[in-house]
């Protein structure tokens, strides 16, 4: 579902080129949660900006759903982003003066649907994560484990293959953030979904089914250290 072959990204600095990802290699299959650590700075944003398409890699392989990602126009990674790929991001990203369902319907407006057949998708979502019934509060209205629960029914309202995941229970409590990633493990597990979850907690880590480390711009087998 999705693949990284040889995947090389660097940043330029002044006269100075900084080498963030080097020969990096990964695979996910549908239905499968990986996480990844590393310490900051260490490229886990750039690697996701990779996956996705928001910036191109220097070299290599980049390939999600069958689609090769490296090589291709913005314009064309914008499209394969949109129907391929949901983010979920820290601080959840929810328009204020938009309810939850109209934050869930918002990416849709890029698909050529109808305004009903974008409610039913919301509301779709809005279920699979426990939100039904919040549909028309605003965010400041709902607390923060809501907010990211309607983030989640945002990444997931177009059935994209593929759920970058960026530090998702980060600003939540313990028992909070634990309640989200039983979300997302469900979305992998259940729906079959392909996961990448990026995360400085060595418990959200060791929920995956697979730990991997980002070191020296490369990924590296990781088991989590949980005392």
């Amino acid at each position: 579902m999705l693949r990284l072959n040889g995947v090389a990204r660097a940043h330029i600095k002044g006269r100075e080129r900084i080498r963030v990802l080097q020969g990096l290699d990964l695979e996910v299959q549908r239905g499968e949660m990986v996480s990844i650590m590393g310490p900051s700075g260490s490229g886990k944003s750039t690697l996701l900006d990779v996956i996705a398409g928001v910036i191109p890699s220097n070299e290599g392989v980049v390939e999600l759903a069958g689609h090769r990602m490296d090589g291709k126009s913005e314009s064309l990674r914008t499209q394969i982003r949109a129907a391929h790929i949901g983010f979920v991001f820290q601080f959840y990203c929810l328009i204020p003066a938009l309810t939850a369902e109209e934050n869930v319907m918002l990416p849709l407006h890029l698909w050529k649907l109808s305004r009903k057949e974008r409610a039913l998708r919301a509301d779709a979502a809005l279920e699979v994560v426990g939100m039904t019934h919040r549909r028309r509060h605003l965010p400041g209205e709902l607390s923060g484990g809501e907010q990211q629960r309607i983030s989640i029914a945002r990444a997931i309202a177009g059935n994209p293959d593929v759920l970058l995941c960026d530090e998702p229970t980060g600003d939540l409590n313990k028992e909070t953030g634990l309640e989200v990633m039983a979300i997302i493990e469900q979305l992998s597990h259940h729906y079959r979904k392909a996961v990448v979850v990026v995360t400085h907690d060595p418990n959200v880590a060791a929920l995956a089914d697979r730990h991997l480390r980002l070191q020296n711009g490369v990924l590296v087998d990781d088991r989590p250290n949980l005392r």
